[in-house]
């Protein structure tokens, strides 16, 4: 009986994480598809009337969406990287220790004194 609700139990957690993983995305998703609309619509503007301040819109929106897509792919820690074999190294306590961490970090970095 217990088994059945530690299965339900984490079946309602990887749902949590599911769904909230799947928000996160099509939110993300909508707002990029979004800005590029929006500088889209105004290089069109641009190149149809040839007007400088769309010329000037354009370049600064283009801008923005750079900053934006840097931000999203560059400065966001969302996709950890796992060290396979290694789940000591994902926890910040055991970074702190440095004899810890040259047991965790010393096979990946050659340059790491292992010490046992």
């Amino acid at each position: 009986m217990n088994t059945e609700n530690d299965i339900e139990q984490s079946a309602n957690v990887l749902k949590h994480k599911l769904t909230r993983f799947l928000d996160r995305a099509a939110h993300d998703i909508f707002d990029l598809v979004c800005w590029i609309t929006i500088v889209g619509v105004t290089r069109f503007l641009w190149v149809d009337t040839g007007k400088f301040v769309f010329a000037l819109l354009y370049w600064i929106l283009a801008a923005t969406l750079f900053g934006y897509l840097a931000a999203q792919f560059l400065l966001r820690n969302r996709s950890r990287i796992s060290m396979v074999g290694y789940p000591s190294a994902t926890n910040p306590e055991n970074l702190c220790q440095p004899r810890r961490a040259a047991k965790v970090f010393g096979p990946i970095i050659p340059s790491a004194p292992l010490v046992s």
